[in-house]
């Protein structure tokens, strides 16, 4: 990670104040309201144990919420708070998605069966006999292009990411940032919802 960091720094750091104008930043934070998020260290005299600048407070109406925003040079752009997923938003990603698989399975299939093709040729190449065993089934799945939700820990995956982010909110201000700005970049974190393929 920190090779990574060091070599992203030494190829923009010839960049120009123009270039950098040309970024869209965004993410996301977790807020608390009424308090202090993560844990909290202090020093103190063993009298001080019950002092209120040594203990965090919290209420019976304690919130936590994620926020999230975006912002490019001269422009302020969309934020959102995300809300808590109902079963009625998970019962309709469930069905879109299948919808989905569905419309495209026929053309994944195809592009399978090609690899497939071309795997057993190069196979025959390089080794000059077939490929011995029971031949590979078709399966529909992440494999093979197939959309699916992935189980993390968190409550914000591609799906909801794409649906909630950025259709409605960071494509149309990246279409507006490229009126004046047409070499506009969007520059994430690599948060799973943002690094997914899909």
């Amino acid at each position: 990670m920190k090779k990574a960091r060091w070599e992203w720094c030494l190829a923009h750091e010839n960049w120009t104040m123009e270039d950098w104008k040309n970024v869209i930043w965004t993410d996301e934070t977790s807020v608390q309201l009424g308090g202090i998020r993560g844990k909290r260290r202090v020093w103190r005299k063993p009298d001080e144990a019950y002092h209120k600048h040594c203990i965090k407070t919290r209420w019976k109406g304690f919130k936590e919420f994620m926020f999230w925003g975006c912002f490019s040079y001269d422009q302020k752009g969309p934020c959102y708070i995300w809300e808590d997923k109902t079963a009625a938003k998970k019962k309709f990603a469930i069905t879109e998605i299948k919808r989905m698989n569905k419309e495209k399975e026929a053309d994944d299939r195809l592009a399978w069966e090609l690899e497939q093709q071309l795997h057993r040729e190069a196979y025959f190449g390089r080794h000059g006999r077939r490929i011995g065993g029971v031949p590979t089934k078709w399966r529909h799945s992440k494999e093979n292009r197939a959309y699916v939700r992935e189980k993390g820990h968190g409550g914000i995956d591609w799906w909801r990411y794409q649906q909630v982010i950025l259709k409605p909110l960071l494509i149309p201000f990246v279409v507006e940032c490229m009126v004046d700005r047409p070499e506009t970049i969007i520059q994430e974190d690599k948060a799973l919802s943002h690094a997914s393929a899909y």
